[in-house]
């Protein structure tokens, strides 16, 4: 997109000027076609008030991920990777050609509801020191999805490098054990 660009969805035209936005949503696929386009349709008809642009980093799809998108999205920014990249290098491939703001790292099965990302963008511009914000989950029925764990213990910690180890030596006797028996 150019600094000023005018693009079009139905009957919307909306004029977008990529200095002043106020988010980028950055979408990761891998033949998710069916879960992409309702996120999509979720997204566009949520009557944001905050500016925002999508990116959408396919990782190689043979589903029509890509057709899809250039029919029903003309305005998504698509970068193709020729194969899977993983989930982390591709949310970075986004976050590079952004200019929003702030980010947005969606994944491509959910639905959105509009004021909540309004809301989290007026939380970080009445929040500064903010350097992240994340949103309530709900599954389709309403109810609350369980999005997060608590920081584990020193001694939780001192119990998963002992269980690491045992397996770590564990593993290295049964290799031994197998390796002296095929040699038998």
């Amino acid at each position: 997109m150019n600094a000023i660009d005018t693009v079009s969805r139905g009957d919307k035209m909306v004029l977008i000027d990529d200095t002043s936005l106020d988010m980028s949503v950055i979408l990761v696929c891998w033949n998710n076609l069916d879960y992409l386009e309702p996120c999509l349709n979720s997204l566009y008809d949520s009557n944001l008030h905050s500016r925002f642009d999508v990116v959408v980093v396919d990782n190689g799809s043979t589903d029509g991920s890509q057709d899809m998108l250039r029919d029903k999205f003309p305005d998504v920014r698509i970068i193709q990777n020729d194969h899977n990249v993983g989930l982390g290098k591709a949310s970075n491939q986004g976050i590079e050609i952004t200019s929003g703001k702030y980010i947005l790292l969606l994944n491509n099965d959910t639905i959105v509801n509009g004021t909540s990302l309004d809301r989290m963008v007026e939380f970080l511009e009445s929040n500064p020191n903010a350097g992240a914000v994340g949103g309530k989950l709900l599954n389709p029925d309403g109810s609350v999805q369980s999005c997060y764990n608590d920081f584990p213990s020193l001694k939780e910690e001192f119990l998963i490098a002992k269980i690491f180890d045992f397996v770590t030596v564990l593993k290295r006797h049964i290799t031994y054990y197998l390796i002296l028996s095929f040699v038998d």
